[in-house]
């Protein structure tokens, strides 16, 4: 786990159990490089995943604060393979016929 992963996941944890209330400016990035001991490109990217999922937003010139936290349910994504297994077997034949093609078998042949 990287290091920005890692104090991701303690601050989730900090908005998750309500130590951190919606709304609540978060420590600058500077504040949070002396708190933590990382460095600011790594907080900067924790930040920037926290926000990512929604857990926080960024105000300019204001810092972060903490997002209302909506229990919304994220539909759980479905796999193209398992839909239609044809193009996966066309993709497969494809590659195998490249992969032993020679000289003498033209894959697009020229008039």
């Amino acid at each position: 786990m990287y290091k920005s992963e890692q104090l991701a996941h303690q601050l989730k944890l900090l908005i998750e159990n309500g130590s951190w209330k919606p709304h609540t400016k978060l420590p600058s990035l500077r504040e949070q490089v002396q708190r933590s001991g990382f460095s600011l490109i790594t907080v900067m990217n924790a930040y920037q995943e926290l926000e990512a999922q929604g857990l926080i937003y960024s105000k300019e010139k204001s810092g972060y604060f903490v997002a209302e936290q909506n229990n919304i349910q994220i539909p759980q994504a479905y796999s193209v393979v398992s839909l239609n297994p044809e193009p996966y077997r066309v993709c497969r034949r494809l590659n195998i016929l490249r992969d032993y093609s020679d000289e003498k078998t033209k894959l697009y042949p020229r008039n």
